[in-house]
């Protein structure tokens, strides 16, 4: 019998925003999935896309007067990308993956080739200090180690894993309005996995933000084909247009000597 391409844990969540899952299939290939959802019309206007050259998987615009809307800083960014370890197999890259601009700087903090590449202590060394970029936009500047300066203060999320080896953090807004940081390290087994999303899963206003730790999922899937449609229906919601949040899935995984990944973007 084949397993329905559902992930219950996300399909309960009315409203999740941005989604990162974690983890392993049977045949022990470790993988980053990610899941993009939104409201705003600004939010709608986006599709996931991969770099002919690079292979990264990014955001791009179907829309330019909507994105005019928003703020293409937080709205653009790389959010699957990977880099190769040289201390591991030949056959493992660190996979890491974000809601924003911070993508960056886990590349960065994997590209340095530290002597302790576990994906806890690179994304702690990536993110535990602030690193301020300019948004042109708004000729403000944004710490790409906070919660996003929207109105909905939206958490930051960020996991990598590197073969069995995983991690994630998520930097929300306190009631103070100070930030609270927190790193979870995370050891992968096959058919098993992590979510982790930028809010509760409400649709209330404001949006609560993600609380408590990553959420351990089935991953009963082994091609990341399936993996990437589960996802894309696990945020599919309601017959109207204005019930379906869903934008865009996807997923890179580590095959044995390769890397693969898949897309799916709404009609």
């Amino acid at each position: 019998m084949v397993p329905e391409l559902i992930i219950p844990e996300l399909k309960n969540m009315t409203y999740s925003g941005r989604g990162i899952i974690i983890g392993m299939n049977s045949e022990g290939d470790s993988f980053i999935g990610y899941s993009l959802t939104g409201r705003s019309p600004s939010s709608q206007a986006r599709r996931l896309v991969d770099g002919p050259n690079t292979g990264v998987i990014r955001t791009d615009v179907t829309d330019k007067t909507q994105l005019e809307k928003g703020n293409p800083a937080l709205l653009l960014y790389t959010a699957i990308d990977y880099f190769q370890i040289r201390s591991f197999p030949r056959n493992v890259s660190a996979i890491m993956a974000s809601n924003g601009a911070q993508t960056k700087l886990l590349y960065n903090a994997a590209a340095e080739q530290i002597t302790n590449p576990m994906p806890a202590h690179l994304l702690t060394r990536a993110l535990s200090r602030p690193f301020w970029e300019l948004d042109p936009n708004n000729d403000t500047r944004i710490d790409l180690t906070s919660f996003e300066p929207d109105p909905s203060h939206t958490p930051r999320i960020s996991a990598m894993v590197i073969g069995p080896y995983a991690g994630m953090h998520i930097v929300r807004r306190r009631e103070g309005g100070g930030k609270e940081s927190l790193f979870f390290n995370r050891s992968l087994e096959k058919k098993k996995g992590y979510l982790l999303t930028t809010y509760s899963g409400g649709n209330e206003d404001p949006l609560k933000p993600f609380e408590g730790e990553p959420i351990p999922i089935d991953i009963p899937w082994d091609n990341i084909i399936e993996i990437t449609q589960a996802i894309f229906n696990s945020i599919q919601h309601g017959a109207k247009p204005d019930e379906n949040f869903a934008v865009s899935s996807a997923a890179m995984i580590n095959t044995p000597g390769d890397l693969e990944s898949h897309i799916i973007n709404k009609p």
